[in-house]
């Protein structure tokens, strides 16, 4: 296995030495069936230690600190935010529109949402609490649900920022 390091915005590759930070890539040197060529994990890691270990391995050792995609662990669940728009679109009181925000790093105990009212809908007693229940029956995981009225999130052109970490 043949391990890269790059920048997970621009695809750059990044030295591996202590202190580096970027996303895992990963080449198989061996398979012959079907290869792994360049293959992005998706992990952002940063590396501890280059210098051969005490028991006698030579490659560097690293720690997974986050994700370059939009994937959010929630208590063990791999959670995408398509899988969170399928959930809050079949409900004909939200806009669509929604933001998830984390603090820190992950994995997290919760999913906190922030969902957009469709327009003319008024904020009411109940409605945060039933889309916390249908994303935890249709994706196992606990969310915090903070409603926000229609027109809160800025009309962006191409691929809508989803997830916000702070």
């Amino acid at each position: 296995m043949f391990p890269e390091l790059i920048d997970p915005d621009t695809a750059e590759p990044l030295p591996i030495k202590s202190g580096a930070r970027g996303e895992l890539v990963l080449t198989h040197l061996e398979r012959d069936c079907q290869p792994l060529v360049r293959f992005r994990t998706g992990d952002i890691i940063e590396i501890d230690e280059t210098d051969p270990c005490s028991c006698g391995r030579h490659g560097f050792r690293f720690r997974v600190v986050g994700r370059s995609d939009d994937m959010v662990v929630v208590r063990g669940l791999n959670l995408f935010p398509t899988m969170v728009a399928s959930v809050i679109t079949a409900t004909p009181d939200f806009s669509g529109d929604y933001r998830i925000v984390l603090s820190g790093q992950g994995p997290y105990d919760y999913l906190p949402v922030k969902a957009e009212l469709a327009q003319g809908v008024v904020e009411s007693a109940g409605l945060a609490e039933n889309l916390e229940t249908a994303i935890k029956r249709s994706l196992g995981a606990t969310a915090h649900v903070s409603l926000v009225p229609h027109g809160s999130f800025p009309v962006t052109e191409g691929k809508t920022k989803r997830i916000i970490r702070e």
